[in-house]
């Protein structure tokens, strides 16, 4: 088995051989995919957001210092 290396850039799915390599491949391959860059995931959120009623609080700065 032989083995070629080359870059290129894949359009609507498509992998486009360079000339120079075409006339020296078999007519069965098999094709493995190395990509440059990782898929980048979401950022995982330390604290998940959630909500408070606060209506009918009262805060005083003084109390809440005592403790």
């Amino acid at each position: 088995m032989q083995a070629f290396e080359f870059s290129t850039t894949a359009q609507n799915g498509l992998i486009k051989i360079p000339e120079e390599y075409v006339l020296r491949l078999p007519a069965n391959i098999k094709v493995i995919i190395l990509a440059d860059e990782k898929p980048k995931s979401p950022k995982r959120k330390l604290f998940p957001d959630f909500g408070i009623d606060t209506t009918g609080f009262t805060f005083d700065r003084e109390e809440a210092n005592k403790r």
